[in-house]
């Protein structure tokens, strides 16, 4: 892990621990560490809303043997690492917490900065690693499917659609479309689209170098674009069709050895949802 500050939240009615933990990481080793507090659930869940918390330390009071809490965080923010706190060492509850998605369980005064700045660090890079897995599983799942479409059909439509849905759900978008480069008139043709009213945008047609997808195929490079709203080269058409006010879109180039044949799209309603890793 780098060396900026790692962000935690105690969440706990008992303040004196928070207290406590603030002395026992200003002796632990590695990269400070800011330390908020919460005494009430449904404030920690507001500030965890907020976003900017790196790793949450739950503690567990003595009736939630059912880990009522933990479900709550993780629904509201699953991909966060949890470490629950408790007064007893008890290993069954120790993996009790761990099956239902805890990174660890720490017993209070049994622990000193060492230990819990240790602890707070390995949870957040076990689950970095869970969601890198997660990811590598979905891609695999669709390199699957889309090799199953291949091997299933010769009708090049059905795969398209086949491909881009899956492509839709492994980047958690509103839309995807597949655009190939008419070769008679040299416009760029919607062959496919997925997503809200995709039905309407296939076989959309636009000129050579029109829209985000034109500059992609024109210059034969993938296009990231934060915002489209505020991008002057967006062809807002689409957008009137759909009645989707789209922002984020990526374009990717599709290529025949050196030649350009079209540009598959992906876009969501929301700004700045995509990376070089897309």
């Amino acid at each position: 892990m780098d060396d900026s500050v790692v962000k935690a939240l105690v969440i706990d009615p008992d303040l004196q621990f928070a207290w406590k933990a603030r002395g026992m990481l200003s002796t632990g080793r590695g990269a400070p560490f800011h330390l908020e507090c919460a005494s009430q659930l449904a404030i920690a869940l507001e500030r965890l809303e907020m976003g900017g918390i790196d790793v949450v330390l739950l503690a567990l009071s003595p009736e939630d043997q059912t880990f009522d809490d933990l479900a709550r965080v993780l629904d509201r923010v699953p991909n966060m690492p949890v470490i629950v706190l408790t007064r007893f060492d008890d290993q069954a509850l120790a993996m009790k917490a761990i099956r239902q998605g805890a990174q660890d369980y720490l017993v209070k005064g049994q622990i000193d900065g060492t230990q819990l700045v240790c602890a707070m660090r390995y949870a957040i890079e076990r689950k970095r690693m869970e969601q890198v897995m997660a990811q590598q599983y979905h891609e695999l799942a669709l390199l699957n499917t889309a090799i199953q479409a291949f091997s299933s059909t010769l009708d090049l439509d059905r795969v398209l659609a086949i491909v881009l849905e899956e492509t839709r759900k492994l980047l958690g978008v509103a839309a995807c479309s597949i655009w190939l480069v008419d070769e008679e008139s040299g416009d760029i043709l919607c062959r496919q689209a997925t997503g809200y009213k995709g039905d309407a945008v296939q076989g959309w047609r636009l000129k050579p170098g029109e829209g985000l997808v034109g500059w992609v195929v024109g210059e034969g490079q993938s296009l990231i674009v934060p915002d489209a709203s505020v991008d002057e080269r967006h062809f807002g058409g689409v957008d009137q069709v759909t009645g989707l006010t789209l922002r984020s879109i990526f374009g990717v180039p599709l290529r025949i050895k050196d030649r350009t044949i079209g540009a598959l799209q992906a876009l969501d309603t929301e700004p700045n949802q995509f990376s070089t890793a897309d």
